[in-house]
C-alpha cells in the first residue's frame, strides 16, 4: 500500500506499529458499490455467513437489489433519513446497503428500544424508520419491518 500525504502528527499516532499507516487512500467509489464488484468476481463464494445463515455474493446482490427497489417503491429518496431498528443480522446488512444504494443516510437505533421510546428518538433523526423482528425458528429474520408514515412495510415490497 502506498502512503498517501501526512498529516499533522497526533497524539495516537504514537501507539500505531510501525508498519500501519496513519492516513489511508479511500477508494473513489460508494460502499455500496462492494457488493456487485464482488458478485461479478466471486458469485459463488460466501459473502456473509452469520448465525448459521450463509449467502453468496450473488445471493446477496440480488436481495440488496431487491431491497433497493422495496424502499425506492415506498419513496425512499437520495439524502433521506432511514433509521434501521435491528441487531446484527443478515437482513442488516442488506437493508443498509440497499437503503445507500437509494442515495439515503442509514440511522441506526438500538433495537432494544422499547415501542414508546422509539417516537422520542427516531422521528427526530429519521425520515422514514425500518424496524425488522428477532430471527424466527428459522434462523431468518422475521420480516415485520415498516417505514413509518407509508402505510405498507417493507416486507409486502421486498
Amino acid at each position: 500500500m502506498r502512503r498517501t500525504k501526512e498529516l499533522k502528527p497526533r497524539v495516537w499516532h504514537r501507539y500505531y506499529d510501525h508498519n500501519v499507516p496513519t492516513t489511508i487512500r479511500y477508494p473513489r467509489f460508494p460502499v455500496q458499490s462492494l457488493v456487485h464488484i464482488a458478485a461479478a468476481q466471486f458469485p459463488h463464494k460466501p459473502a456473509i455467513n452469520l448465525y448459521g445463515t450463509e449467502l453468496t455474493f450473488t445471493e446477496l446482490r440480488a436481495q440488496v437489489l431487491r431491497m433497493t427497489n422495496a424502499l425506492g417503491r415506498l419513496n425512499v429518496r437520495k439524502g433521506d433519513r432511514v433509521g434501521l431498528a435491528m441487531s446484527n443480522s443478515t437482513q442488516y446488512i442488506i437493508d443498509d446497503k440497499a437503503a445507500l444504494s437509494l442515495g439515503a443516510v442509514v440511522v441506526n437505533v438500538d433495537p432494544f428500544y422499547t415501542h414508546a421510546d422509539l417516537p422520542k428518538i427516531s422521528w427526530n433523526h429519521a425520515d422514514h424508520q425500518l424496524h425488522r423482528g428477532p430471527p424466527n425458528n428459522t434462523g431468518h429474520p422475521q420480516s415485520r419491518g415498516h417505514l413509518a408514515g407509508q402505510g405498507k412495510t417493507a416486507a409486502e415490497n421486498h
